[in-house]
């Protein structure tokens, strides 16, 4: 009986072991504090691609500048369309705005936000036409979490957004303008009005850089991430609506202004990402005596993605940092995790390729680590 028991629990703990992998996972020994697990999509089409973005030509102002606000909000809607993701069991809603077509005519260019298809490995756009609604496959052009804009591609000729020429320069605070969206999951267009809050609104991002936005009281929900921002007059690309829209300050909208959508979008259409973008990945805090007093800095946090990190070959958590050297300033010795945030992040301009060299103490040993500040592709995270 003892044995047949035995043999029981041994037949017992071998399905265990298949059905659960006997405990071991393949996550990282070093924690991504970049808030992403998953990266997007396995990868961007072969190839280096150039789109022309269309931009108001002088002629069509007064044909545009004379429609009604229906026509209006008709007209850009054909430019909005939905997208939709695997990321949650019941999927998940975002819009999406038409920026570009291939001069073949083949394919369409689709900006949206970099955090409404983060973790997804499948995106679907919807497009609402007169006949219904029609699905594409979109594939990945690349994305740049900085801005917090991706751009996907659809095999598809469809109707592009027109960006308003010098926009920031024209556009200022009390201008009317339209939210146009495709949140619901019926793949419906929806519209707003409202009007430009400000101009130019800094915010603070990750490691110390800043991104500036557009406000607006424009009445949009989450899942209106991606959609477009139009003049009431003419219709035309103001900017598009961020995934931060609703949680800051009151406001609606956080509008990603449409020069920078251009600028961004052109490059990641080109290259996959946006080049000099980089990425350090650090953390770190202050190491305390016994009594409480600061007497170095000590890594806490290193993401696998950033520079520091430099595919295992850098610093590692635990490690004691002692002071730095940079070509630009020199060895600098830094007593204090917000010394040391206040250094990299807002006294050293780094530019991709530079060298930073890191003195440290790892287990008791004194060494130094050169690392290099490398260019940042979401798709080799």
């Amino acid at each position: 009986y003892m044995k047949i028991k035995v043999k029981i629990l041994i037949f017992i703990a071998i399905l265990s072991c298949i059905f659960s992998g006997c405990g071991i996972t393949n996550q990282p020994q070093v924690g991504d504090n970049s808030g992403e697990d998953q990266p997007l999509l396995p990868s961007r089409p072969n190839g280096n691609y150039q789109v022309e973005i269309t931009v108001t030509d002088e002629a069509l102002y007064e044909d545009y500048n004379s429609e009604s606000l229906p026509e209006v909000i008709k007209r850009t809607s054909e430019s909005v369309v939905q997208i939709q993701t695997d990321i949650t069991s019941v999927g998940f809603y975002a819009s999406g705005v038409v920026i570009a077509v291939s001069d073949d005519g083949r394919y369409s260019y689709i900006a949206t936000c970099h955090q409404a298809i983060v973790g997804a490995s499948v995106v679907d756009v919807n497009v609402v036409t007169e006949d219904g609604v029609k699905t594409y496959s979109a594939s990945p052009m690349g994305t740049d979490p900085q801005t917090n804009l991706c751009v996907m591609r659809v095999e598809e000729k469809l109707t592009p957004a027109i960006f308003y020429s010098d926009s920031q320069q024209s556009l200022k605070a009390g201008e009317a303008i339209i939210a146009v969206s495709n949140p619901l999951t019926l793949a419906q267009t929806v519209a707003s009005n409202g009007i430009i809050g400000s101009n130019r609104f800094s915010v603070l991002a990750e490691e110390g850089k800043s991104n500036e936005y557009m406000l607006t009281d424009a009445f949009v929900n989450a899942n209106s991430a991606g959609g477009g921002i139009f003049t009431a007059k003419g219709g035309y690309l103001a900017g598009i609506i961020d995934s931060y829209t609703g949680i800051k300050n009151n406001w609606a909208g956080y509008i990603i202004p449409a020069d920078v959508v251009q600028n961004v979008c052109t490059e990641i259409i080109k290259n996959g990402y946006v080049t000099g973008r980089y990425k350090l990945g650090i953390g770190v805090s202050d190491n305390l005596t016994a009594w409480g007093v600061t007497e170095s800095i000590v890594v806490t946090s290193l993401s696998e993605d950033g520079s520091i990190f430099s595919s295992g070959a850098g610093l590692r958590v635990g490690d004691v940092i002692t002071r730095i050297s940079y070509a630009p300033t020199g060895d600098v010795y830094l007593n204090t995790a917000a010394d040391f945030y206040e250094y990299l992040y807002e006294i050293c301009d780094f530019k991709v390729g530079e060298k930073i060299t890191f003195f440290i103490e790892r287990n008791g040993t004194e060494d130094q680590i050169t690392i290099t500040i490398k260019q940042y592709n979401y798709f080799e995270r």
